[in-house]
């Protein structure tokens, strides 16, 4: 069967984590062409009708209104929702290569129906697609990357399965920070260039076509089980050559130990971080099994909350409104600092790299959670007493902190807390949840920071920066659950 390098290992990743690339990009990439589609800026609405001769008589503007704009913001999350819903029907016909192979015929397909739309409401239906093609990316990715961890035959990837794992994240963020770059870039710094917010969405299609011709030329549909069956070899090997003795391997490994296995559905590699569960000879592969077996049930439980939170920290509130939420503080600096509110996250999603292996999940889950708090709690403080230089650092502290972990880590346990025959349901699940979340918020943010907020005697909005104090309070009751639960003995 032969071994697999440590080149094709790379190779096999960095190809699926352009789905996950994809679902960053679409998240952000209506963030800085808001101008553009909305016809807000001077130079946008003495132009909202006309059309552009490059583009074969298509509408420079949109005219999309405010409201929406919130709803082709928020209607990704829909498409989402139903990818990640059907993800697990979609394993099952055509294998997980096939999904990511999937995730790009949608993305191309999304990306081509929002560039030529020639009215709002196409726009909104490629959203849609696009948001299906991201809710399939993100329940199929992380799981592939465990696989391609466990079945490496190289020793330094089998050592890194965190690492590997967190390479999805820094995917979906280099995908934001790519959105709001190509943003600037072709809509200029105020994001009001007519007709040129269609190239921003067109970008994402050209990825996913060379990551289509790249997967029908070097990665078939069966590699994952032909890999499996190469470990699998490979193992046999190692084991009729030395194999050890029982009593040291005992003694070297205790966790291997059959007796504690059955002792406890909890037990955790406090090295690697990982949950073993009790070997039965009936796998539950069903949603209503999972829920209904008491050894698993915790598991599923948490992670669903982990995504949960993950959504409701609100960080996706920043990354889809950082312009508008920074608009009234600087209103010429809004854009850039958009940016470098990606880049940030970016950046900080590098360190997870080399720490997850190292310090483990849940010290640094707590430890964003509490930078998130704090942050949070100075945000508000910054927004509602309009200290500029405040509200910048607390919003650029908030996404460097959720990027340490809470972005990460939820994805990782997925695949770590339940074994793998239950890995696609409890996606699908978690992942859906992450989605309505997801939706809640994008909607909800706005009018939410809006109703906690009054107005002075001069007709001002004050107390913006409340809504902030209820992502402190959810902040606060995750830090009480995860401390309690996560990888409890």
């Amino acid at each position: 069967m032969g071994r697999y390098g440590l080149y094709e290992d790379i190779e096999l990743i960095l190809w699926s984590c352009l789905s996950s690339w994809y679902y960053g990009y679409h998240i952000s990439e209506l963030n800085f062409p808001e101008a553009s589609l909305t016809c807000t800026s001077p130079t946008a609405s003495n132009l909202a009708g006309s059309r552009s001769s490059m583009l074969g008589g298509l509408p420079d503007c949109l005219g999309i209104d405010s409201q929406r704009y919130s709803a082709a913001t928020a209607i990704f999350t829909v498409g989402g929702l139903i990818g990640s819903i059907l993800s697990a029907r979609a394993m099952d016909k055509v294998g997980v290569i096939g999904c990511i192979k999937l995730t790009g015929l949608l993305n191309v397909i999304g990306s081509v129906i929002m560039f030529a739309a020639p009215h709002w409401v196409v726009l909104v239906a490629g959203r849609v697609v696009a948001g299906l093609a991201s809710g399939l990316a993100i329940t199929t990715v992380a799981p592939l990357l465990n696989q391609i961890s466990k079945t490496s035959t190289n020793s330094i990837v089998l050592s890194h399965s965190g690492s590997i794992g967190i390479s999805n994240q820094l995917a979906i963020v280099l995908g934001i920070f790519s959105a709001q770059v190509a943003g600037l870039l072709t809509t200029g710094m105020k994001g009001d260039k007519p007709g040129k917010w269609r190239y921003v969405v067109l970008m994402s299609g050209v990825v996913a076509l060379m990551q289509l011709v790249f997967g029908w030329i070097r990665v078939p549909n069966e590699l994952m089980q032909r890999r499996k069956v190469a470990s699998k070899h490979l193992e046999d090997e190692v084991v009729m050559q030395d194999e050890p003795d029982e009593a040291q391997y005992a003694t070297a490994s205790p966790q291997a130990n059959p007796q504690d296995e059955e002792s406890s559905p909890l037990l955790v590699d406090d090295s690697r971080r990982t949950v073993t569960t009790p070997t039965t000879s009936k796998h539950p592969d069903t949603l209503k099994s999972l829920l209904s077996s008491p050894a698993l049930r915790p598991h599923v439980l948490l992670v669903a909350f982990c995504l949960i939170t993950q959504q409701f920290s609100g960080i996706n509130a920043v990354l889809f409104y950082s312009t508008p939420v920074l608009k009234g503080l600087m209103p010429e600096k809004s854009g850039l600092i958009g940016i470098l509110v990606s880049l940030i996250n970016v950046a900080m999603t590098v360190p997870s790299l080399v720490l997850i292996d190292r310090v483990g999940r849940k010290p640094l889950l707590l430890m964003s959670l509490v930078g998130m708090a704090v942050s949070s709690t100075l945000l508000a403080i910054g927004l509602d007493k309009h200290i500029e230089t405040l509200s910048s650092i607390m919003i650029v502290t908030f996404v460097a902190s959720f990027a340490l972990a809470l972005g990460p880590v939820p994805f990782l346990l997925i695949s770590e807390l339940v074994p793998a025959h239950a890995v696609p349901a409890v996606s699908s699940l978690a992942l859906s949840c992450s989605w309505t979340s997801n939706f809640v918020i994008a909607l909800a943010f706005l009018p939410l920071r809006d109703a906690l907020a009054y107005e002075d005697g001069q007709g001002k909005m004050q107390g913006e920066g409340r809504v902030f104090y209820v992502f402190l309070v959810i902040h606060m009751v995750a830090l009480v659950v995860i401390q309690k639960r996560l990888y409890r003995d």
